[in-house]
């Protein structure tokens, strides 16, 4: 019976990674950089940000 839910949990696993990976689309290095300058600075910044006053007023 385990292994028939590890069977079962690998296969959601592979079929999930395999939808998102067909419908998701595929960037080139140079427009994941862009993207990256672009969008993901400003969130990892307001997450520092949120991360120092967490720390700060609760800890």
């Amino acid at each position: 019976m385990p292994y028939l839910v590890l069977l079962i949990k690998i296969l959601i696993m592979c079929v999930f990674a395999i939808a998102t990976r067909g419908t998701l689309p595929r960037y080139r290095f140079d427009q994941f950089t862009q993207l990256n300058w672009k969008h993901f600075i400003f969130i990892w910044l307001g997450f520092l940000i949120f991360s120092l006053v967490f720390y700060t007023f609760w800890f």
